[in-house]
């Protein structure tokens, strides 16, 4: 990521298309699948799961390790729809609100010192830019981490993230009860 001008960015990157390197045939099943099992999951469990996620934090679980780990760092909430089989899909906000990745948070500040919760998400000051230094700042105290300037239409489920804060919140309850030995 280089913080930039939106106003220097070509068309292509400034209008209403998302870009893809798929086929159209690929992204209409890809996107097929993946709004499908959205719509599952938010009529089964209540949740959405769908989200467009910007940017991502590439880092390394030690200084010595060769495998970068990735994740992504901003969760818009969509929906994906289209109005019949002939016409493409549309990607649209749904008016929850985004979100800073809170496994990514969580595994920064815990395992490396890195503390993302001070940075706002409020909805009058939104400038993914701006949420995109703060965080390059952030990392930049670790050599070969990275963050890239991506955008990726994903399912991501916190439902599991959910009950390990709690248990993490709770752990002393929990022991002094023994429901834990």
């Amino acid at each position: 990521f280089k913080e930039y001008d939106v106003k220097q960015l070509s068309k292509k990157h400034s209008d209403k298309y998302l870009q893809t390197k798929l086929t159209l045939q690929d992204l209409n099943k890809t996107l097929g699948k993946i709004s499908t099992t959205a719509r599952s999951t938010n009529d089964d469990l209540g949740y959405n799961v769908l989200f467009l996620a910007l940017g991502s934090v590439i880092w390394y679980e030690k200084d010595t390790d060769t495998t970068p780990m990735e994740a992504p760092v901003l969760l818009v909430p969509v929906e994906i729809k289209r109005k019949s089989i002939g016409n493409p899909y549309t990607v649209k906000y749904n008016e929850d609100s985004v979100i800073l990745n809170p496994a990514l948070t969580l595994k920064l500040k815990r395992d490396f010192g890195i503390n993302l919760e001070d940075i706002s998400l409020e909805e009058e000051e939104l400038n993914p830019i701006d949420i995109f230094t703060k965080i390059q700042n952030k990392i930049s105290i670790k050599a070969r981490w990275k963050l890239l300037n991506n955008v990726y239409i994903g399912l991501f489920s916190f439902a599991k993230f959910v009950m390990y804060k709690d248990l993490e919140e709770y752990q002393e309850l929990i022991t002094r009860n023994n429901f834990v030995e």
